[in-house]
């Protein structure tokens, strides 16, 4: 178990320390444990059925990623923010594994569907995962298309409450009980609007459902309009009605629905903020993390490829995939090599620059393996993109192919990569990166600015596919 766990009871302590570590980072890498994805196997037959014959191209793998984002969750997050401390010459990184629970607060009476593979889930029980964290300790979350639905779902319910319902003749009973136990109290009552009456189902050992509840409020909008009533769990409370203390009622039970949804919103504030700030943002081979990300913590995606270009465009930041960059690295010097995380961690993790490690009190990944825990895999990647990136620009690498997608959406992209590409120096060999060892305040990755990232930068591998690149 990762001692990077932000569980449900710290998260509100330690928000404010985490949303200030995104904002002094240099970059923010991520990695996302789903409840499930759709593939060809269980799609089941149905028209847009991917023949197996042949490799889907972007636009079909979109809509089986979109699918996926639709149906399935994230039931973990990792976050990893990274800063350049000038004092050390070295990265700091900070890592952060959430368990992201399904489950919304009660009182907001939004009850999601949650779903699940059953591959989905045996995978993850390999890989040491703690279901009973995620339902026990898990964080929140709540979209903002989920927030929107909560807000009119609590307006057309406040108004329906105005509205006169049926009543069974079975509740007639309770009702003139109630009706006998307020008349007793306001012939004895002092007319002090502090003064209230109690009432209690019939039978001792029960409580008012909520059928009897609305019942109750509405006999006394009909019979008594000068009080007013109350729920509790364990009685109904009437009293005289008092304009101050009703406004006080209503600004408190605001207050509390206010307070409740602010906890709802959990992990999604993280979120928010790398949006907020443009921050760049690292992943590997996320191009579905990135919808699962859309459609879990901001809201619907959309219908073609084109629009979710146009959507990452206009939303985030730079947006960086290390699978993209393993694939570009000099095989001259290295030769084939495997782009997963788990080879490029060991890979490069020898390298001696650029210096990158968690900051003091962090958990000790490079002692402790966790594969497919977000946390430790966002923590890899963020030293994948910091060991490859300065390698790449420092020494020099292949240069990737042009995108192939037709369309002219890239147009534009594609000249600036094309004129990225003329004028990038011929490679320098490793020679350049010992001599970095002389100058370490130098050993950094390319400035966000630079060239590099035009041609490096916005390119997600998209394998299996007809492309095999999404180019944002």
């Amino acid at each position: 178990m990762s001692g990077m766990d932000v569980e449900m009871k710290a998260l509100k302590e330690r928000l404010p320390a985490i949303l200030q570590l995104i904002e002094n980072a240099d970059f923010v890498s991520f990695d996302f444990e789903y409840s499930g994805i759709v593939n060809e196997a269980n799609r089941g037959m149905f028209p847009g059925k991917v023949e197996r014959l042949r490799k889907p191209n972007l636009e079909e793998r979109y809509l089986i990623s979109r699918e996926s984002a639709q149906k399935y969750c994230v039931l973990q997050m990792g976050l990893c923010t990274v800063a350049w401390d000038s004092t050390t010459n070295r990265y700091t990184a900070k890592a952060f594994n959430f368990y992201v629970s399904p489950i919304v607060h009660p009182h907001l009476h939004y009850d999601r569907v949650f779903c699940c593979t059953a591959d989905a889930m045996a995978f993850h029980q390999r890989h040491g995962f703690n279901f009973n964290k995620l339902y026990s300790s898990g964080v929140a979350y709540l979209s903002h298309s989920e927030e929107a639905y909560i807000r009119e779902l609590r307006r057309v319910n406040d108004e329906d409450l105005g509205n006169d319902i049926h009543v069974d003749s079975s509740e007639q009973p309770v009702l003139q009980a109630a009706r006998d136990t307020i008349n007793a109290w306001l012939r004895e009552g002092s007319g002090d609007y502090r003064s209230f009456i109690n009432l209690t189902p019939p039978h001792q050992d029960e409580v008012f459902n909520g059928y009897q509840r609305r019942l109750i409020h509405q006999m006394l909008r009909r019979e008594y309009p000068q009080l007013v009533g109350q729920s509790y769990d364990r009685h109904f409370q009437v009293q005289p009605r008092s304009e101050v203390r009703e406004a006080e009622r209503i600004k408190a039970r605001e207050d509390r629905f206010e307070t409740i949804l602010g906890e709802q919103r959990g992990v999604r504030l993280l979120i928010d903020k790398i949006m907020e700030l443009k921050k760049p943002i690292v992943g590997h081979n996320c191009f579905t993390d990135l919808c699962y990300m859309y459609r879990m913590f901001i809201g619907e995606l959309p219908d073609t490829l084109t629009d979710f270009r146009r959507l990452l465009r206009r939303e985030f930041g730079l947006i960086v995939d290390t699978k993209f960059l393993a694939l570009n690295v000099d095989k001259y010097l290295y030769g084939e090599m495997s782009s997963c995380l788990q080879e490029l961690s060991s890979k490069f993790g020898s390298q001696e620059l650029p210096k990158i490690d968690l900051a003091i009190g962090s958990f000790n990944y490079d002692s402790h393996t966790q594969d497919h825990e977000a946390g430790y895999d966002a923590w890899n990647t963020a030293r994948a993109l910091v060991k490859l990136s300065c390698r790449m620009h420092v020494a020099g690498s292949d240069n990737p192919s042009m995108p192939t997608e037709a369309t002219p959406e890239l147009d534009e992209r594609k000249k600036n990569i094309e004129e990225a590409l003329a004028l990038r120096p011929p490679r320098a060999g490793l020679s350049r990166m010992v001599e970095l060892e002389m100058t370490p305040e130098l050993a950094r990755i390319p400035d966000w600015s630079s060239k590099f990232w035009t041609i490096f930068g916005g390119r997600l591998r998209v394998n299996g596919t007809v492309e095999g690149e999404f180019t944002i």
